[in-house]
């Protein structure tokens, strides 16, 4: 699985769908990683436009497209919200687990990019 390096990356390897105001993106359902077999879904919402269901619209869309190309859409819930709108789309809640947040040094994430770096350059 990976996220994307990119803006032209994302286009290349993922997809999404958005809800535009105007000339403002108010809400939108993408791949925020992708591998052969499926995808990890993010959606979001301007704060303003919450509650229209706007997240409901661009996610069923994303979960469309996602299975009519043959991959898992995978949505892993990050606040009741997000279980909220899981559970409408037809997921169903499969336990809970710890999550750890790295909020360190700049050396240590400056070490660690490098390292995905070269992982992906040696993978491909």
């Amino acid at each position: 699985m990976r996220n994307f390096d990119s803006p032209e990356d994302f286009v290349a390897s993922g997809f999404g769908f958005c809800i535009v105001t105007g000339d403002e993106v108010v809400g939108a359902a993408t791949t925020f990683a992708v591998c052969s077999k499926g995808i990890e879904i993010e959606v979001g919402t301007r704060e303003k436009q919450r509650g229209k269901g706007l997240a409901t619209v661009v996610s069923a869309q994303l979960l469309v497209h996602s299975l009519q190309n043959g991959l898992d859409p995978h949505w892993d819930a990050e606040n009741e919200r997000s279980v909220g709108l899981a559970i409408k789309l037809g997921y169903t809640p499969q336990g809970t687990y710890r999550l750890w947040l790295y909020g360190g040094s700049k050396l240590v994430t400056g070490s660690v990019k490098a390292l995905l770096k070269i992982q992906r350059f040696v993978t491909r």
